[in-house]
């Protein structure tokens, strides 16, 4: 009637894939992939950031849009290092969003008449 311990069946943990965009604001920044599973990110400084993307995900690269599909929590901590390379401004909106994410921009200085 009942069964032993030995027989209980321990449900697997479940991976969650999910794919995200990166968006680039900013007039003259863009991404270009190579054919190494390397793509490179052009951000107005005077070098050019070069990204290894790992082989756990898989990447589609735009002019100015990044798609990445994979595992969830291994695609955030690397989106989250991507957008430190450079930030958003808060005043005019350049740098690099993630597209899920809401963003407000800060109203500038009103003239007094």
């Amino acid at each position: 009637m009942f069964t032993s311990n030995l027989n209980l069946i321990y449900p697997k943990k479940t991976i969650q894939y999910t794919y995200s965009q990166i968006i680039l604001f900013g007039f003259n920044y863009s991404f270009k992939r190579k054919r190494s599973r390397r793509i490179i990110l052009n951000l107005q400084y005077s070098y050019k950031h070069v990204l290894h993307i790992p082989h756990a995900f898989v990447a589609r690269a735009y002019k100015r849009r990044f798609v990445l599909y994979g595992e969830k929590l291994q695609m955030l901590q690397y989106l989250k290092e991507l957008v430190e390379l450079r930030k958003p401004d808060t005043y005019t909106g350049k740098g690099v969003r993630l597209r899920i994410l809401p963003y407000r921009r800060k109203p500038g200085k009103v003239n007094k008449r």
